[in-house]
């Protein structure tokens, strides 16, 4: 159960998405639900649940995302919400881990073309302000939307480069992702870090998508989320394999007068 603090936050965040998204009308949307089960990529233990709640307009356009992940035993210990009002590829976001009572929230400047990487660990808190370029930015979630967007040119150009925002790091670091076949109506896909140094320390990210609904249906490689052992955190990301199922699409209509929050 969320504690009251964090219920408020939560309920805060999404009246302010909401807010900004509505503009005084009627919006006809779709609701998301799916669900990703992160297993070890040797020995298949389930590692930890993350259970996706998205609000879409029935233009495709995406508008917000709320998810919970959940230990094993089946106890949420960590948070994220998105919000692509302003941005498809970089939307605001707030991640709050409560295993360290650390919060990082990533808001997006459209005038400025800066992002601001606020993290927060008890009374400490350090921002950090990122000049934008002209390169694609990506933050989070967004990446999917750019492989969405991209899917052509994906597949005749066999890659498409973009910049990423690594959270832990608050710096933006050139990728690209690769198209590496279609087997069985599956698009393959690597995730590299454009650096030669970083490239040759990190291990590919590897991505499976749905050649008709163009959604991710296999992740594996560095997730987002810390590796505890014994609960203690070790300062180094879950190696994963996650494997995604969705549900249908459910009619979601949005009133100018309503705020949605997440059910706790």
């Amino acid at each position: 159960m969320l504690s009251l603090k964090q219920s408020s936050v939560l309920r805060l965040f999404f009246s302010a998405l909401i807010a900004l998204v509505l503009c005084s009308q009627v919006i006809a949307s779709q609701l998301l639900n799916f669900e990703g089960k992160a297993t070890d990529i040797e020995s298949g233990v389930l590692l930890y649940t993350e259970k996706h709640r998205v609000i879409i307009k029935d233009t495709g356009d995406y508008l917000s995302s709320y998810v919970e992940y959940l230990d094993p035993e089946g106890q949420v210990f960590a948070l994220k919400t998105l919000d692509y009002s302003k941005s498809h590829l970089a939307p605001d976001m707030m991640f709050y881990d409560k295993r360290t009572d650390e919060r990082v929230t990533v808001f997006l400047n459209t005038e400025t073309a800066y992002l601001s990487v606020l993290s927060e660990a008890g009374a400490e808190r350090k921002e950090t302000m990122i000049k934008l370029d002209k390169s694609t930015v990506v933050v989070d979630a967004g990446f999917d939307r750019l492989i969405e967007a991209s899917w052509s040119k994906l597949i005749e150009n066999k890659k498409v480069d973009f910049t990423f925002l690594a959270l832990t790091r608050a710096q933006l670091i050139n990728f690209e992702a690769i198209y590496t076949g279609l087997s069985k109506g599956v698009i393959e896909l690597e995730f590299h870090p454009r650096n030669f140094f970083i490239n040759i320390l990190v291990d590919p990210i590897s991505l499976s998508y749905d050649e008709k609904t163009k959604r991710l249906i296999h992740f594996q490689g560095l997730t987002n989320i810390e590796r505890f052992e014994n609960g203690t955190r070790t300062e180094e990301n879950h190696l994963a394999r996650i494997d995604y199922l969705y549900q249908p699409l459910q009619a979601f209509t949005i009133l100018p007068s309503e705020s949605v929050s997440p059910n706790e």
